[in-house]
């Protein structure tokens, strides 16, 4: 059996600056003023409260040209209330768009950019403090990217979770016309040989071959090892690593027996099947429609409400219990992955679902 080293618990906060983002001081805001002024792009990098820069915007106003003054004034007035209430997380009509010319108030974040919450980070780490051993957690919301992560470049054997990346490439065949659910794929002994006890109900002809929509749905739903083996042969390991590098996934490999995984690249990989990157709608509902019935369900899905739909890949071996899955929240769909050292261990899966789900799920909007 492989030995892998022991990786540290988490740290949350160790030594990271959220610019733009939150403090527990309060919104960070990022201000551009007039073109004209010749420190025009400033950045409150420190957390610094909503009063605060407004009055050190105000005051800028008043000492600058009276043009320059009067259209800092309106952009003001149009924007920087909203911004201050959309960083608050307070709900509301937005007001009037700005007539001024100059440039408006950035936003804190770009929609969809990935942006870090501590907050979010610390209620992670406090549902994992009860256990020992270690941890990885990535977390994104798709919609508008607020994220926490712990972990997220530590390396751990990936178990079954590297199906993901033989799910999206074969998706990737199929959007591109060259490959149909219909077509047949050719187990050999060698496939047969990685079986785990599942390949007995798989759906065979007197050739021995299946169809690919059959052994995707064996190889996903039931993480059946001989489809998924064999569709690695077909593929080739190091294509399939470059569609993977391609979507910046930079540690996760299934071209090495090492099957080396982190929290943030299967969890890039999981939005890219769930949004849909690279691939045809078609072939993105059918990847979901795989995920949500993927019959392990003792990790993220166990504790979250029966009316809201959860997909799923989960990965188990001596020294890992990884679950990542997309949450399709009232709050915004968001991908969440846990990676752990621990032996067929649910319980810190399951802990960090139920904590992200009450922090965003039906709400938390921030």
């Amino acid at each position: 059996m492989k030995t892998r080293p022991q990786l540290p618990l988490f740290n949350a906060f160790a030594g990271v600056q959220y610019v733009g983002r939150w403090h527990a001081g309060g919104p960070v805001i990022r201000v551009q003023l007039h073109p004209h002024i010749p420190a025009r792009r400033r950045v409150f990098e420190r957390g610094l409260r909503p009063a605060v820069v407004l009055a050190i915007v105000l005051a800028a106003c008043l000492v600058a040209t009276p043009k320059v003054r009067d259209s800092a004034r309106g952009t003001l007035a149009a924007v920087l209330p909203r911004s201050i209430e959309q960083a608050a997380g307070i709900s509301g009509t937005a007001g009037p768009a700005s007539t001024a010319t100059t440039p408006p108030v950035e936003s804190v974040h770009a929609p969809g950019e990935a942006w870090r919450d501590p907050l979010l980070e610390a209620t992670i780490a406090d549902a994992l403090a009860p256990y020992s051993g270690g941890f990885s957690v990535v977390v994104r919301r798709l919609d508008d990217g607020r994220s926490a992560e712990l972990n997220p470049d530590a390396v751990y054997y990936a178990a079954s979770t590297f199906k993901l990346a033989i799910l999206y490439e074969a998706e990737r065949h199929i959007s591109a016309g060259e490959l149909a659910l219909t077509d047949r794929l050719q187990l050999t002994g060698a496939d047969f040989e990685e079986d785990l006890g599942t390949s007995g109900s798989l759906r065979l002809d007197g050739e021995g071959t299946i169809s690919v929509g059959d052994a995707l749905f064996a190889m996903i739903t039931r993480s059946d090892n001989t489809t998924a083996v064999a569709f690695l042969h077909r593929f080739g390991g190091a294509k399939i690593d470059g569609a993977l590098a391609s979507l910046g996934i930079s540690k996760m490999s299934v071209n090495t027996t090492e099957l080396p995984v982190t929290a943030a690249d299967i969890a890039r990989l999981m939005e890219a099947l769930v949004s849909g990157e690279g691939l045809s709608e078609a072939a993105r509902e059918h990847a979901r429609g795989l995920l949500l019935g993927q019959t392990t369900r003792w990790g993220v899905p166990s504790v979250l409400p029966a009316d809201v739909p959860v997909g799923n890949k989960t990965g188990t071996w001596p020294g890992a219990t990884h679950d990542v899955a997309f949450v399709e929240a009232p709050g915004g769909t968001y991908v969440i992955a846990v990676l752990t050292d621990g032996d067929w261990a649910w319980e810190p899966s399951a802990a960090v679902s139920a904590a992200v789900y009450r922090a965003m799920g039906v709400d938390g909007r921030r």
